[in-house]
């Protein structure tokens, strides 16, 4: 047989005084003298988790507003057909930069060859726009979130 003791409930305060033979309201004053008498505020509680954050909340400086604006009037510019072969368009846009198809290609950070190669995912996307994030991964060896990324930093995406 078991045996279930309950403390908070009346029939564990009831059982306990008993056993103890005292009277219930002595055991409830025990009780109460046990509970946390203060309660927490709001201001006191630590956040662990900030809101997220809408990517389009952020304003960005006027700086970079011109520089998007000069490679997306340069994009809109493109004659862009789906005649056109991926690695022509890369070249163009990549010559309008300054860099050749291999500097796009590889794998480097610095700033003016990155937006170089934002640009070339982009021309490419428009050229064709049937093409899966995978499939211009594959023609610029990258990531297909790689892609996704490059394709929402020019709006895109």
């Amino acid at each position: 047989m078991r045996v279930f003791a309950y403390r908070a409930t009346a029939a564990g305060i009831a059982r306990r005084a008993s056993e103890r033979g005292q009277p219930i309201a002595a055991i409830e004053a025990v009780e109460a003298e046990r509970a946390p008498t203060v309660t927490p505020k709001a201001s006191n509680v630590i956040r662990f988790r900030r809101p997220p954050v809408a990517h389009e909340t952020r304003r960005m400086s006027s700086a970079q507003d011109f520089r998007r604006a000069k490679h997306m009037a340069f994009l809109a510019g493109l004659d862009i057909s789906t005649q056109t072969p991926v690695k022509a368009l890369i070249d163009r846009v990549a010559a309008w930069h300054g860099f050749s198809h291999d500097d796009i290609i590889k794998d480097c950070r610095q700033r003016k060859l990155y937006e170089a190669r934002l640009d070339c995912v982009v021309a490419v996307k428009q050229a064709y726009p049937e093409a899966t994030q995978p499939w211009l991964g594959k023609r610029f060896h990258r990531d297909s979130t790689t892609m996704f990324y490059a394709l929402r930093k020019r709006g895109l995406a």
